[in-house]
Formats: structure tokens, sequence, C-alpha cells
């Protein structure tokens, strides 16, 4: 099963689709944006239902620090974040080191599952 999205900067279609799937799957939206040189990886949990969310929020801190840690294996001198344990980016990452971060981030909230 596909774990997260790939798409262009701006490939709303993609990125709609792919939220869709996600929200019937009841699982966290992750995407990995490509630009020129570098990528982006976003997250989102607004595509679960209530009781899933209520059961990442019980554990909220615990995800957040495993989502750094994420950042700072796979982070450059050009790359930032924006990081909750609910929504988050990794920006300027090159496009590989974003695939993997993903990886690691659909990961993350596929262990958080009952």
């Amino acid at each position: 099963m596909r774990t997260f999205v790939e798409s262009r900067s701006q490939d709303f279609q993609t990125q709609n689709g792919w939220y869709a799937s996600c929200q019937g799957d009841n699982v966290p939206f992750v995407s990995v944006e490509h630009r020129r040189k570098y990528s982006a990886v976003n997250w989102d949990c607004i595509s679960l239902q209530s009781e899933r969310e209520s059961q990442l929020a019980s554990d909220k801190e615990n995800i957040k620090q495993r989502l750094l840690a994420v950042f700072d294996k796979f982070a450059n001198k050009k790359s930032r974040y924006s990081v909750s344990y609910f929504s988050g980016t990794l920006d300027n990452l090159l496009p590989e080191d974003a695939r993997m971060a993903a990886g690691e981030i659909s990961a993350i909230f596929a262990g958080q599952a009952n």
C-alpha cells in the first residue's frame, strides 16, 4: 500500500485525489511536492476521523519529537521545518531525502495505530 504521494508543486489534482484516498483509509495525508531543485514533505491529520485523531493527540509530544528526528536526519543547510503532531512541513530537502523522510513520517503515524 502506498503511504504518501509525490507530485510537482501546484499539482492540485494529484493532491486532492490523494487526500480523498487518505480520508477513506483514515490515515494522515502525507505528500512530497517536488520543485526544481528541492522538495517539501507535508503531512496533515485533517483526513482522520475524530476517534483516530484523539489517539494521536494522546501521544502528541512523542510524535512531535520523532518527526523532528526525521528532519534532523534528512536536513541540509537550506532545510526548514514547521512541525506539530497534527500537521507540518519539512522544506528544502533533496528529492531522494524527501522520499525517505515521507516514508519515515508515514511509518511514525502507522506505528501509532491500534
